[in-house]
């Protein structure tokens, strides 16, 4: 049966982004986001239903996810500490999630050339750019509001960060990925 030994097959996970997959026995399971999205078999080239939306639905969820726990923080330090601590916080998350919405546009946003070096070259801006963002509103809110809680603004600040992580481990990273495959030949 030809399904069965070693083989090979090139693999679209996403837009013009390929990969090899070699493996030995029936099928070879593709993952996206630590999640499996289907099989590849020796008769067939998988084209996942992964579209680049999927990539911007782990990026409106991150970013959405950051949002919720900026307001939540928000409001537990104004409940526990008063206004000034409230509103201390929810700059401070909103420090995190604005630059953080740049980098997304950056993204997600079509380019001319859907290529790997233009999404790159669209990552290495978009970190510059939220690096400068992030420099610009940390400097434009200690020199303009006052009163502020630094304490407060430095845990919303923090906190938006962690969301960004936990939205990415959560869901694997959202890189796509073979899973590495038993090294036994299935004959």
């Amino acid at each position: 049966m030809r399904g069965e030994g070693r083989w090979r097959t090139r693999v679209q996970v996403v837009d013009n982004i390929t990969s090899d997959c070699e493996t030995a026995g029936n099928t070879a399971p593709i993952r996206f986001g630590g999640a499996r999205i289907g099989d590849v078999t020796p008769e067939s080239t998988f084209t996942s239903g992964v579209r680049p939306s999927s990539s911007e639905h782990l990026v409106g969820k991150v970013l959405l996810t950051q949002t919720t726990l900026t307001v939540v923080t928000a409001v537990l330090f104004w409940a526990l500490g008063g206004a000034v601590s409230g509103y201390s916080a929810l700059l401070g998350g909103m420090i995190c999630l604005l630059p953080n919405c740049f980098l997304a546009l950056r993204l997600t946003l079509p380019r001319p050339d859907p290529g790997p070096r233009a999404l790159l070259r669209a990552a290495y801006l978009g970190e510059l750019g939220k690096l400068g963002l992030t420099v610009m509103l940390f400097t434009i809110v200690f020199t303009t509001v006052r009163p502020l809680a630094p304490a407060a603004l430095f845990t919303g600040f923090i906190l938006g960060q962690l969301a960004t992580f936990a939205g990415f481990v959560g869901t694997g990273g959202g890189q796509p990925q073979l899973e590495r495959m038993s090294e036994h030949h299935g004959e």
